[in-house]
This record gives C-alpha cells, structure tokens and sequence, in this order.
C-alpha cells in the first residue's frame, strides 16, 4: 500500500526533517542561517523532495522563497503525522505526552499555567504568541491547541468557549485621594499610565478607548506585552487597562478598578482551538481538550 513512497530514493526521513527546518524558519535563507544547514545540502534536499511529492513547495516572493500552497499542507501533515507517532511511542513506554499551546502573554501567566493539570503525565510546551500567529500555527501543525479570540477561528477548527475577556483601568490605590469620587476622567489626566504599544490591535484599541474617556491622558511607559504593563500597576508606579477576567486576586490588591463603557469595546470571546483535521488522525486530542476546557474555562 505504501511502496510508491517508501521505495522512492527522494522520499527519506532526512529530507523531511530539512523541510520541516525550512518550513519552521520562514524561507530557505533563513534556515540556511538559523538552523544552520549547508546551503546545498538544503537545495537538494528539498528539491528532491519536490521530485517525490511531484509539485513545486516553495516559491519565489521577492529576493526569497517561501511555502507554496502544497509546501504548507504537506507541512501540516508532516506535523500532524510525525506527532502521531510520538503519541504512540510515548504511550508505549508509559512516558509524558507531549502538548505545545499557544495564548497571547497575560493568559499564559496568569491564567494557563496556574491551572495546569501537573500529574506527571504531560510535558507542556508553552508558546507566548498574538491570536493571528496562534492560528496560523494551528493550521501548520506546530501548535495542538490555541487559546485564541474567537474571531480568528475558521471552518477548519473545532472549539470550546473558555469565557470573555474584559477590561478595566486598575489604578494603584496610593493615587487615589481618599473621600474622592472615583472620577475615571480625573484619573486619566492626573494618574501616569502604563499602556501597550499601539503596534498590536489590542493596544490601538486599547488607546481608542482610553481616548474616548479623556483625551488628556498621561502615558508614562508603553510597553510589548500585557505582563510587561502590568509590572509598573504591580510596582505601583502606574495605572493600566487590564484584563479583570483572568487577573489573580492577590494581584489585584491594592489596586482599584474603574469600569466604563468604553472598555466594553475591548471585549472578547476567548476559546480553546484545534484543527479538526488533526484531530481525526490523533482521536485523543478530543478528551484532551475537554481535560483543558475544564481546567481554564473562566
């Protein structure tokens, strides 16, 4: 049934594994520097490959190459086919199976790895990545499961909805007078402010809204990542607009919360996703993310 692929001289595990690093890497010329693989070797190699498979993998975009239609679904079955695999040996020898998610930084730490199931009987393989890359990832193969907005789900995926993510400006109670009236607009024009870069959709929303309330605000730091802005709340240097859904109670002491309508632009589903087509050839990613869905739904 399989010798037309295992008798061919161009089909070998070493090619795949050169396509798979060429693949991971973004373009040929990135892998021959990151990965470090002898530029001819990966040519021949992949063309090789491209001689069995009988289409072309990459093609050119610019000064470089890059996936082809066929290159990215041949590489989402590698992936899927190779983890398969790894189950089943894993299972074999009684050892940890291995699991890669995917979730933007604030859910990683403070809600994913708080609840992890840590029986001993999976090894987690935690990546800090925005909803766009987690998806993309989950089509290719390189992620089991994503914690994304549900607007980046298609029809290729299968879900469980873990909750809504909502925000509110949490300001260190210090600069708050006391017998105040909790006037957000006074807040935002007297408080320093801690907010993401506007690089992100998130942080250009997050702007919009805080502009809506008061156009006379006071950023004090932007930063990348969610964490990284709620350092300076946890130091009490600044005020920030945070996730209240997922925010740790001993956090959130000493910090008092502001809600306003404007905030509610920044709502969101959040859900658990993994690609259906990965779950027919590995029937145990259903009860795993069952396991999932009970341990984060919030």
């Amino acid at each position: 049934m399989f010798q037309e692929i295992l008798n061919n001289e161009d089909f070998t595990l070493n090619r795949v594994l050169t396509f798979l690093r060429v693949a991971r890497a973004g373009s040929m010329a990135r892998a021959v520097e990151t990965e470090k693989i002898p530029q001819a070797q990966c040519s021949r190699q992949i063309r090789e490959l491209e001689n069995w498979a009988g289409v072309s993998l990459f093609k050119k975009s610019g000064r470089t190459k890059v996936l082809t239609a066929e290159g990215q679904e041949l590489q989402r079955l590698f992936h899927e086919l190779l983890k398969a695999l790894c189950e089943f040996r894993n299972q074999a020898k009684g050892v940890p199976r291995s699991l890669e998610i995917g979730a933007g930084a604030s859910l990683l730490d403070w809600w994913v790895l708080p609840r992890l199931n840590r029986d001993g009987m999976t090894r987690y393989r935690l990546y800090n990545q925005r909803s766009s890359t987690i998806r993309e990832w989950l089509n290719d193969g390189r992620l089991d499961f994503g914690i994304i907005s549900k607007e980046y789900v298609h029809a290729g995926f299968a879900t469980k909805p873990l909750g809504i993510l909502d925000y509110a400006l949490f300001v260190p109670a210090k600069f708050v007078p006391k017998g105040s009236k909790k006037d957000i607009g006074w807040v935002l024009r007297n408080v320093p402010l801690a907010v993401l870069e506007e690089t992100s959709t998130l942080g250009k929303q997050m702007m919009n809204a805080l502009n809506k309330i008061e156009t006379n605000i006071h950023v004090a730091v932007s930063c990348e990542s969610t964490p990284s802005v709620a350092v300076s709340v946890r130091l009490r240097q600044c005020a920030a607009v945070l996730p209240k859904s997922v925010m740790p109670h001993e956090f959130a002491k000493g910090l008092m919360p502001f809600d306003h309508p404007a905030f509610r632009e920044l709502s969101r589903e959040v859900v658990i996703a993994w690609t259906k087509s990965a779950a027919s050839s590995r029937p145990q990613l259903k009860s795993t993310a069952d396991e999932l869905f009970n341990a984060l739904r919030f």
